[in-house]
């Protein structure tokens, strides 16, 4: 819907929809925030009856939750808004070359060498998802979204003068098909036109019978 208002020029619009999404999102996690605290641990035995795995429920699923909240707010501005505005560049600037260290990279360090627990890559990613958010939410509220309205018209009105041109050329070259084989048609017909012409009459063949 973001790319849909700045399609239309309505960079208003397109900004009350980014946000309008991810108040979405927060309201659907604290739903999910609500069933999940008070009911873990029975949730859990849908996946597992080991009760070791069970008794981590408890400390587990907060930073579970925290973590899965963060980064879909990332993956939707960075892969959702800033593509909708017709960034893709800064999209993938910061999903190859920022969020993926920081997950990825942070996580292969905290084991590797702080040799952590499974506790702690969940609050890393909780911690590196919240550096993500804050960077990503500065990044969409300095945004200029009149300016990316006007670009995003500017692109429409690019690709309809492209497609305008290739069909004007497109017509043009059938035109020039369907003209030349009506000049060799009506060629060929004052051709034969003339042989007809000049051929002379011939003196009808008298016979023995007529003298």
């Amino acid at each position: 819907r973001v790319g849909y208002h700045l399609g239309r020029g309505d960079g208003t619009a397109a900004k009350r929809t980014a946000w309008l999404v991810l108040y979405f999102i927060g309201a659907v996690m604290l739903l999910v925030t609500a069933l999940f605290l008070p009911l873990g641990h029975e949730i859990l035995k849908v996946a597992t009856n080991d009760e070791d795995v069970l008794g981590l429920s408890g400390i587990l699923i907060p930073a579970m939750l925290v973590g899965t909240f963060l980064n879909l707010l990332v993956g939707n501005i960075t892969s959702g808004v800033f593509s909708g505005m017709g960034r893709p560049i800064i999209a993938t600037i910061l999903s190859f070359g920022f969020e993926l260290p920081m997950s990825i990279g942070g996580v292969a360090i905290y084991i590797l060498v702080f040799h952590g627990n499974l506790l702690g890559v969940y609050w890393w990613n909780a911690i590196s998802g919240g550096i993500e958010v804050a960077v990503v939410v500065a990044i969409l509220m300095a945004s200029d979204w009149g300016h990316w309205a006007q670009e995003a018209r500017n692109r429409q009105e690019a690709s309809r003068n492209s497609n305008t041109n290739d069909d004007d050329a497109a017509d043009g070259g059938s035109e020039e098909e369907e003209t030349v084989p009506l000049a060799e048609a009506s060629s060929t017909d004052n051709t034969m036109t003339t042989v007809d012409e000049e051929q002379p009459e011939t003196e009808p063949l008298v016979t023995d019978e007529q003298s």
